[in-house]
């Protein structure tokens, strides 16, 4: 998935699909920001890092709520990323972590629409390990945007689900109508990745990291969030 998203940075994209978005998600995306700084509560002197931070649609606003702002993703990615945003505030690192780290604790860690790319379970929680482990006290880590599959089957059953699957399905097909063959996804067929969730694995990492002396939420995403009836967030906490 990593050298996927690579790829697809490489496609006439926008910076919305090229975060595995939807394009007409855009307007939804925005909302994206209110609800990490909610969570994550940047301020003015801490250092941030965001973890796969994609073209910068959230690392390059959220540098202007903290002291240093970095940025790990692939290179190609990053290229593109630079090529929106310069500035002495936001450093960007090429790789894929935690291969490629940045030195130093960070009082703040987004991780944001990443985990599910990943190919197990042991996989994530070598890579959840490695983001906590650079928290100081009173540091923050938000894993956002996780996929449940529990959830989604709930929202499914209700009947503002299968309202908006009827309207979902609508949206698709227009969009099929008026670019056919365009679906800039079609880099990730064939690769394989955990996708999504169930609540047992999600639960589990919340008793992982309190069994390690952290502080571990599970958060609703707001309904209006790109994919906010099927996802959730972790909030994981360094006392």
């Amino acid at each position: 998935m990593f050298d996927a998203y690579g790829k697809l940075s490489s496609a006439e994209v926008s910076a919305t699909e090229q975060s595995g978005r939807y394009s007409f998600q855009a307007a939804a995306e925005r909302r994206i920001l209110a609800d990490i700084v909610s969570k994550l509560s940047p301020t003015p002197d801490d250092r941030l890092l965001e973890i796969g931070c994609g073209p910068g649609n959230l690392l390059i606003p959220l540098s202007f709520l903290v002291k240093e702002a970095i940025g790990i993703d692939h290179p190609s990615v990053v290229a593109r990323g630079k090529a929106r945003f310069r500035d002495a505030q936001v450093t960007w690192l090429e790789g894929q972590f935690p291969d490629v780290a940045a030195a130093g604790a960070f009082d703040c860690v987004l991780i944001y629409s990443v985990i599910q790319n990943l190919q197990s379970m042991a996989a994530v929680e070598a890579f959840l390990d490695a983001a906590v482990a650079v928290l100081p006290p009173g540091g923050r880590l938000l894993v956002g945007d996780i996929p449940s599959t529990d959830r989604k089957a709930r929202f499914r059953s209700s009947d503002k689900g299968r309202a908006f699957e009827i309207e979902w399905r609508k949206v698709s097909a227009e969009l099929a109508k008026t670019a056919p063959g365009a679906d800039p996804f079609r880099v990730f067929e064939g690769v394989s990745s955990l996708g999504s969730f169930t609540d047992g694995e999600l639960l589990a990492l919340l008793q992982r990291y309190r069994a390690q002396g952290f502080n571990a939420y599970l958060l609703p995403q707001p309904a209006d969030l790109p994919f906010g009836h099927t996802r959730e967030d972790i909030l994981v906490e360094r006392p």
